[in-house]
């Protein structure tokens, strides 16, 4: 009984390889694992070969050091950055927070204007198939409205040369109140025979 030695545990054994297992793909662990239990069974292999592929997977892992330390220098910028803007972080956190607790809090009245903005694009949809046929007669007679002012255009241009001399008058006859006065200033009698007559001076209201 003193010369007897307790059996290999192996589950410390595969303990051993975890770090190795966590750098690994599914794939090459479950081929690891099953070459570590052949060797041990006498089923096929040798340790040599054992400790070859292990080699090589440790070599492969080594050969991704160097990007594997660019990520974790790349995650430390990331969280100086955080720990830098903390507080602005935490306040656009705070802002979020509240934004979206006033949205759930306002959900009816959104849901209710967004039914409504339905209601509307719906009557307006109507409202412009309904127009659509006299906005396109409107539209073909603003041809003709544009050709008669082509022919008319020395007219209208005389019209709107003395439309401010038409207004300045037009405030004259209404410079009262809300009425127009009209004056007859001049007028001309024939009898037979003529006779002479004196004339009088035009009052001011005819010679404004």
């Amino acid at each position: 009984l003193e010369r007897t030695k307790p059996a290999l545990d192996l589950t410390e054994l595969f303990n051993g390889f975890q770090p190795l297992f966590q750098a690994l793909s599914p794939a090459d662990v479950n081929r690891l694992s099953g070459e570590i239990v052949q060797v041990l069974q006498g089923e096929g292999g040798t340790i040599e070969s054992l400790l070859a592929h292990t080699g090589s997977l440790t070599s492969a892992l080594a050969d991704r050091d160097r990007v594997i330390g660019q990520v974790i220098r790349n995650l430390n910028s990331v969280l100086d950055t955080i720990n830098t803007e903390g507080d602005a972080l935490s306040t656009l956190v705070s802002t979020l927070q509240r934004l979206v607790s006033g949205l759930a809090g306002d959900r009816r009245a959104i849901g209710e204007a967004i039914e409504g903005m339905g209601t509307l694009t719906d009557a307006t949809a109507g409202l412009f198939e309904l127009a659509r046929p006299p906005l396109k007669q409107s539209i073909a007679e603003l041809g003709g409205l544009a050709a008669n002012l082509e022919t008319g255009e020395a007219e209208l241009d005389r019209f709107l040369t003395t439309l401010p001399e038409k207004f300045t008058e037009l405030g004259r006859i209404s410079s009262y109140g809300a009425w127009m006065n009209f004056y007859l200033c001049r007028g001309l009698l024939l009898t037979d025979p003529p006779q002479g007559y004196t004339p009088d001076p035009p009052p001011e209201r005819c010679t404004r």
